[in-house]
Order: C-alpha cells, then structure tokens, then sequence
C-alpha cells in the first residue's frame, strides 16, 4: 500500500520491491484506488509522465471490494461481471485485507470463461445451455442454495452483459447509445441475486440523455436496441416477462429524472399498482453500463421511502396478507393445479420472507441486497432463523426444478408435493414455514397491524 499523493516513482519502486502486481492507494486508511502493472504502459509510459508525478493522477478509481469470506468462483464470477482485473479484499466490518487479481482465480468456472468469449449468439446460446447443467451438477454437488443462487446470478449476469455487447455490436441504432449515459438495470430475483433455474426476465434501462436533448428523442431508438436484447436473453433461456417488466417496453425505459418520478408516485399515492411495482422495481441493480446511474436510483428510492411511512404502512400490510401454507394444526395446505396435484407453492412460502425482509430494509433505509442481507441488518431475535428457513425453501425450489426430466413450466416448478418429501425434509419444510410466520409477527409488532 502508499498513501495518497505519494511519488509515482516512489510507488513504482515500492511495487517492485514487492514483487507485487497491485498496489492499493489508500488516505485516512481507506482505500482509494489501485495501480497495476498493466496500468504502466498506457498510462505511464507511453504518455511519460514524470515519476514526481501523483500516483493518484494515474491510479484506478472506484475499485470493487469483495468479502473475505467469498468463495474464489464466485469472486471470479463477480469481478468478470464488473471487468475488472483487481479487486480489493475486505472483512465484513471493512478491515481492508488486500488485493486479488484474477489471475489469483484461475480456477475460475469453465462456463464463465466461455461467455466471455462467445462470438455470436449461437455460441452463446449453446454456453447458455452449459450454465444450466453447471448449476444443476453444484446443486447435486451438495451446493447451499445461497452460494448456487449468488453464482447462477453471477452467470446470468455475465451472459446478459455479453448479449448487450452483441447487440450493440451489430445493431443498426446502437449508435443511439453514443454521448447517452446509460444502465441496464437488474429487477425483481435478478435484483436480488436470488434466480433459480426457472426464471423470466425482469430488467429495465436508465439512461441520461446529452444536455438539452429531450428522453424522448432518443427513447424510440434505445427502445429498439433493448428489444432486439430481451430477444437475445429469450434465445439464452431467459423468457420474456409476461407482464412487460423489460427494457424493450416504454415503462421499463426511462430517463433518470422519469424513473425517480415514477417511483415518488407511487409511493406518494400508493395504490394496488405502486404494491405490485414494489415487489419488483424496489429490488434494483446494475447489471451493465454506467453504475453510477443506478446508484443514484438506489438513493433517491431509499431517501423517498423513509419519508413515506404510509407506502411502506402498505407494504407491510401486502407482505402479512399472505399466509403460509400450514392450517391451524400445522398440517400442509395444499390444492391442484393442472400437473401439480395436491401441491404446495414453494415460490409463495419464500415471497413471505421477500417481502417482509424488503419492507424493513426499506424502513431502515437499504434499498439494494439480498433478502439475507436484508434480514442479517435487521436488529432483533430470530433473523438468523428466518434466513436458514428461506434458504432450506429456495433449496427445495433448485432442487424440484433440477430434478424436472424437462424444464417444467413456470405454473408448476415451483409447486411440490409435500408427501414426496421424506419425514426429516417435511419436518423442516413446516417449520421454515413456521418461521415465515414469526417474521410476519415481526412486521405486524412494528407497524401495529392487525
């Protein structure tokens, strides 16, 4: 490490001496940047700048940290998705450890190198197939569902991001994007890094056009950019969104000051529609593009809903209005669907804990994460249960639809049997759903509801 404002010649001869490939520029302790040996020709050499220079005038900003306490295929996963070489190790509470390099992960799934050199869509689509089974064989591996869930995300992210650049590669309006500030945004399970194997398209655009250009002078033109990309994701396996939630729809491409307008209305009059939107809209990420933009997102809908204490009064009463499937006796409740007789809805059971994990994030004034993230900030007894409830659920979920000799429809794969369950997983499968009940409780104490 140097500090900020050290020689560039002192901190290359410090890099040398290390015999490191990174240095991380750090002020006040806190890291601030990196330069990497692959930075020097470019940045250093060929425009000879002068070893008393700053290292912060040639250093990289804005360097993704990882936890500790990732697994290596997932931080290869994640720095891929980012494009980034280097990223900066962290403890849980921020303690700065060190740097890793890809090239420290080289053990780096099979399926994630092939994405990232897939020429066409035809190649990706058969790369796309090969995620599937990679994902099935960690699941019968023996995989948590929280690691699988995070690592298929990671995936689909990295095949959504090359789709884009495909697109964008040989579409006739891409050129549309040029002097647009622009981000593909991730909604819904996407959002939250929770997809199963079963999943539809949930995703959006944010974009901010050139001074004194109008959104709607350049919309048509993304419009059609982000179509012809939903097309390419639906090729991958990745269905379109029954309900249009996708970037392709006019809803679902906006510029910045739109989308935080949409989202001040709803919360502001919250109807049955603002309800629906907060169970997909409310859970966003960057997938791809200008990052910046969809933090700038995160903040304004984290700053709007601690001011809206009616929406989220709406919200918590949305996420207890659901009950588990247990009677009075705590006997499966089951019904029949055409394929799916005398079933439960698995995907419902885990929509308990979604829902209540968002509304108290929301409150507290998180926006983006995990419904265990969420849960793991939330002070009280019983999250810790509450978490390994959703995870043995979401389990049951990859492994029905794992299981499926074809990939089942999305009306039955996330039902399920429960007398199909050996005695010791239907014992756990009543009381995670016991546990969905005791955080409704939680909602209901602190929103004083009914």
């Amino acid at each position: 490490m140097v500090p900020a404002g050290c020689a560039l010649g002192d901190a290359l001869s410090r890099l040398h001496e290390m015999g490191a490939d990174a240095l991380i520029v750090t002020r006040e302790g806190h890291a601030i940047g990196i330069l990497t040996l692959s930075d020097l020709p470019g940045r250093v050499l060929l425009p000879r700048v002068s070893p008393d220079a700053s290292v912060d005038d040639v250093m990289t900003r804005d360097v993704p940290a990882l936890d500790a306490d990732v697994d290596a295929d997932n931080a290869a996963a994640e720095m891929a998705r980012r494009r980034v070489s280097h990223a900066l190790v962290r403890e849980r509470n921020g303690t700065l450890l060190g740097v890793v390099s890809r090239k420290d992960l080289s053990a780096c799934p099979p399926p994630l190198r092939r994405i990232a050199q897939a020429p066409d869509a035809e190649a990706l689509e058969r790369v796309a197939r090969a995620v599937r089974e990679h994902g099935i064989s960690m699941l019968r591996g023996g995989v948590s569902a929280e690691v699988l869930m995070r690592h298929m995300a990671a995936l689909n992210d990295a095949l959504a991001a090359r789709a884009i650049e495909l697109v964008l590669a040989s579409h006739d309006d891409a050129t549309a994007l040029d002097g647009v500030r622009w981000c593909w945004l991730a909604f819904g399970s996407e959002g939250r890094m929770e997809q199963t194997f079963s999943t539809d398209q949930d995703n959006g655009l944010v974009f901010q056009p050139p001074d004194g250009v109008a959104p709607g002078a350049v919309r048509p033109a993304l419009l059609r950019v982000a179509e012809a990309i939903n097309r390419l994701l639906e090729r991958l396996g990745f269905p379109l969104c029954d309900g249009g939630i996708m970037a392709g729809q006019p809803r679902c491409c906006l510029s910045l000051d739109e989308w935080r307008s949409g989202f001040a209305n709803w919360m502001s009059t919250p109807q049955p529609e603002a309800l629906l939107a907060a169970s997909i809209f409310f859970d966003v990420r960057a997938l791809h593009g200008d990052a910046g933009l969809a933090d700038e997102l995160r903040a304004h809908i984290s700053r709007r809903a601690q001011g809206s204490p009616l929406f989220l009064r709406l919200m918590a009463t949305n996420a207890v209005a659901v009950r588990p499937p247990l009677d009075m006796l705590r006997r499966f409740r089951v019904d029949d669907v055409p394929g799916a007789p005398r079933s439960l809805d698995l995907k419902a059971g885990a929509r308990i804990f979604i829902d209540c994990a968002r509304a108290l994030a929301l409150r507290d004034g998180a926006v983006a994460g995990s419904t265990r993230e969420r849960l793991r900030g939330i002070a009280g007894e019983g999250t810790h249960c509450a978490i390994k409830a959703f995870h043995f659920i979401q389990q049951l979920r990859l492994a029905r639809q794992a299981d499926a000799p074809v990939p089942p429809s999305r009306a039955v794969a996330n039902r399920i049997d429960p007398a199909t369950l050996d005695d010791l997983d239907r014992v756990m499968l009543r009381q995670a759903f016991m546990q969905a009940r005791h955080l409704q409780n939680r909602v209901r104490l602190d929103w004083q509801l009914r």
